[in-house]
């Protein structure tokens, strides 16, 4: 994996570059690439498996705004990345059947 520096280089570039987002948009791997990032870090843009990029390192608002330039709405960021983060709780816990219920869900 490269430094994080590369991955917000281009997510930062997604933001203020208007040709970035179509080159992205037309060759996504090569575009990636052309940046430096890792197959890693390609694999879960592309993904859009945003808890992976977050534990790279990546600064939260240049991967939140990067991800809205990428056709990623609001709803879709914040549901992606809490459904990672429950299934990631889970597999700590043991599996599902290892947590406990929210509060809301008891009553």
């Amino acid at each position: 994996m490269t430094e994080p520096f590369d991955l917000e280089r281009l997510l930062w570039d997604l933001r203020h570059d208007p040709r970035v987002v179509a080159a992205v948009q037309r060759e996504p791997v090569e575009t990636m690439g052309a940046y430096g990032l890792s197959h890693e870090e390609i694999d879960a843009l592309l993904a859009r498996d945003f808890g992976r990029l977050l534990s790279f390192g990546v600064a939260p608002m240049l991967l939140y705004f990067g991800a809205l330039e990428m056709g990623v709405s609001r709803d879709e960021y914040y549901t992606a990345l809490a459904a990672q983060t429950r299934a990631e709780g889970a597999e700590r816990a043991g599996g599902e059947q290892g947590l406990e219920p929210r509060v809301a869900d008891r009553a």
